[in-house]
């Protein structure tokens, strides 16, 4: 697949927005250079500004899936079929124009959801303790179809790191408010093992992205138990 990498000029005019926590901008002309790479990252996807009535999100697995019997290839296993689909779905990550769509889930147009994986039916019920593993991308720096590893952050990649948690629509806590009230609305519509990318704007994360105006990218699972 051919990779969409943002020409050289692009890098560097978001690299002038990243000074976003400098001191002499007032916090309008740091909204708008948040809403400026958001709707930058935004354009270059696929987006539905409404949740589907039924709720029924289109995510990339499903995708993948469909592009696999569209495909005719006949798997020797199922160990041998969740690696095609695995590999399609790497291609879709790529390849914008025909990954999943990132759908808007709140009125104030904070948090913009991708579904990579529905995870099962059981959903948390409010003060439930929902554990979860992400990495998360200062959008100022991530740059579409690119290998952005180096500027990721989080316990995702390490099992030696300890799952982080929160209670399900409690921001009473701090194990909640912490983390922000954006990594929770996924949760309104799917269920544990859930897998998405979220666009979090600055007011719907933790208090330090609230303050410094910056937007997140975050990948994250859920699960109900530690992992």
């Amino acid at each position: 697949m051919k990779k969409l990498i943002f020409p050289i000029f692009a890098i560097i005019a978001l690299a002038f927005l990243t000074s976003s926590c400098d001191d002499s901008k007032s916090y309008a002309e740091l909204l708008a250079d948040e809403n400026y790479v958001v709707n930058d990252f935004l354009v270059r996807h696929h987006v539905v500004n409404y949740v589907p009535s039924d709720s029924v999100f289109i995510s990339r697995r499903d995708i993948a899936e469909k592009m696999y019997e569209e495909s005719g290839l006949t798997a020797a296993d199922e160990a041998a079929y969740e690696q095609a689909i695995v590999e399609i779905m790497a291609s879709l990550e790529k390849d914008p124009s025909k990954d999943a769509p990132y759908y808007r889930i709140d009125d104030d147009s904070n948090v913009y959801m991708q579904v990579i994986s529905v995870g099962t039916d059981e959903k948390p019920k409010k003060n439930d303790r929902v554990y979860f593993r992400f990495t998360r991308y200062n959008l100022f720096y991530y740059v579409v179809g690119a290998d952005n590893t180096l500027i990721g952050s989080g316990n995702a990649d390490s099992m030696n790191s300890q799952s982080t948690f929160f209670l399900f629509e409690n921001t009473s806590v701090s194990e909640s408010t912490q983390y922000g009230t954006g990594i929770q609305r996924p949760l309104y519509f799917l269920g544990y093992n859930s897998k998405v990318n979220i666009v979090i704007k600055s007011q719907a994360g933790p208090e330090t992205d609230m303050s410094y105006v910056v937007p997140y990218l975050y990948t994250i699972t859920y699960y109900k138990s530690m992992i």
